[in-house]
Order: structure tokens, then sequence, then C-alpha cells
């Protein structure tokens, strides 16, 4: 194990222990309704079928009125979870984040000078900012996404199962060619995201910098050097975001050709 693993599990068992442990219960009830949502997209997906059937096919005017209502419900319920537990998590994200700031904030007030002669003041304020808003980013929406889109992908197999055992296993063929894509955009993404959070306390340290120094920078018409410097930083930052943005987007349509694929072969396979 490398020392770089080593330390990121110990900060991650921390952050766990030290700052989302004490909110337990809050978690839990977002986590409750992480389940009562992803039910709800499961049930909805499975009131197709009988919408197709009895409604549509058959002509059952009882199911007519049942299904129009359960279908309204089942979205209410989803809409009302979702809502809930998005909440809840940003809550409990946004009070990590406070707590975490302030705790690092009082450090830097206590760290004696030498610390302050030998670090930038742009790193400092990037790291108190900048960098607990990706963890808050990554409280509210990875968390909660990867958790939320598990328990989805849980219900819908069960649908899928239900509706057609055969043809679930026949498209399970396609999750391997799903694998690699997702492992090559993510790595990408964490190196790139590793690079934007570099070149932001730049920026920080040379706009913190460029307004202390103002006077000097005048003094000596430095105008052009500073606004260059400036310039540079903010044009990598652009290029790391679009960057991203080039990297994340493929994966979308990637999967839906994937997902495709599958089903055309389910459909051939009969």
């Amino acid at each position: 194990m490398s020392n770089k693993t080593h330390t990121n599990k110990i900060i991650i068992s921390r952050l766990i222990n030290n700052y989302l442990f004490p909110h337990k219960l809050k978690i839990l009830f977002a986590l409750l309704m992480m389940v009562i949502s992803a039910g709800a997209t499961g049930l909805h997906a499975w009131l197709v079928r009988p919408a197709l059937d009895e409604v549509l096919i058959k002509g059952d005017k009882e199911m007519l009125f049942l299904i129009p209502i359960a279908i309204i419900f089942v979205t209410m319920c989803k809409g009302i979870a979702t809502y809930l537990h998005s909440f809840q998590m940003s809550k409990v994200a946004h009070t990590i984040i406070a707590k975490l700031q302030s705790e690092m904030f009082e450090k830097l007030m206590y760290f004696n000078l030498k610390f302050y002669n030998d670090s930038k003041s742009g790193n400092l304020i990037s790291r108190l900012i900048n960098d607990t808003y990706f963890l808050r980013m990554a409280i509210v929406k990875t968390v909660t996404g990867v958790i939320k889109d598990f328990l989805v992908i849980i219900f819908l197999l069960g649908n899928m199962f239900y509706q057609s055992w055969e043809l679930t296993i026949f498209s399970f063929f396609a999750f391997p060619l799903a694998i690699w894509p997702i492992k090559k955009i993510g790595k990408s993404i964490r190196k790139i995201t590793h690079n934007i959070q570099n070149e932001i306390a730049v920026f920080s340290n040379v706009l913190s910098e460029s307004i202390k120094g103002i006077r000097q920078v005048k003094a000596y018409n430095q105008e052009e050097y500073e606004k260059t410097k400036s310039f540079k930083t903010i044009e990598q930052i652009k290029n790391y975001f679009i960057r991203s943005a080039f990297i994340s987007n493929r994966l979308s349509p990637l999967m839906e050709f994937i997902g495709s694929l599958a089903i055309a072969l389910s459909i051939y396979a009969g």
C-alpha cells in the first residue's frame, strides 16, 4: 500500500468518525428517503406494463381509472422523497463544511509566523474556501448520487427479473462493456479535478498578492506583468474545466449506446 493511499484512508476515516457520524440519524433518514425514491422509480417502471396491457390493449375501464391514480401517487411519493433526501444531505454537508472551515480558521490563528512566511496567502484562502467547496459537492452529489443510483438499479433489476428473467440475464453481457469506460473516465476526472484545485490555489495567491501589493505594482509599472500572469492562470483553469466537461459528458451517450446495444441483442435473441 502506498503512502498516499494510506493517508487517504486515514483522512476518510477521520471525516467519517468526526464529521459524518454525529449526523448519523439525519443521514439514516436521508437513506430511507433514497430507498423510497428508488422504490418509486422501480414501481413507476413496473406500472408501464399493466398500463399497456390492461388499458391500451384490453381496454379495461377499471384499470383506466386505477393506473393513472397509481402513477400520480407513485410520482408524488418519489418527488417528496427525492426532495427530503436532497435537502437533508445538503443540510448535513453545509453543517460539516461550516465546522471544518471554523476548525481550519482556528488552527490558522494559532500557527506561528514562520508558517505564514513559508506559505502563500492565496493558497491558504483557496484551501479554506475552494477545497471545502469540492468536499461539499462530494458529500451532496457524489455520495448521494452513488447510493441512490445503486438503489434504483436494484429495484429496476428486480422489475426486470419479474418481467423476464431470461432477457435480464442476457442483458448482463453489456455490463463488462460499461466497466472499462467508467473506470477510465473516472480516473481522468479525478486527475483534472486535482489540477483545477491547484490552479485555483495559484490564482487565489496571484489575486491576493496583486491586490495587496497594488501600490508596488503601480509604482514599478507592473500592471502588464500582473495581468499576463493572471490571464495565464485563468486560461489554464478554463482549459481544465473544458477538458473535464469534454471527458465527463462522453459517459452518458456511451452508456446509452451500450444500453441500446443490449436491447437490440435481446430483441434479436427473442
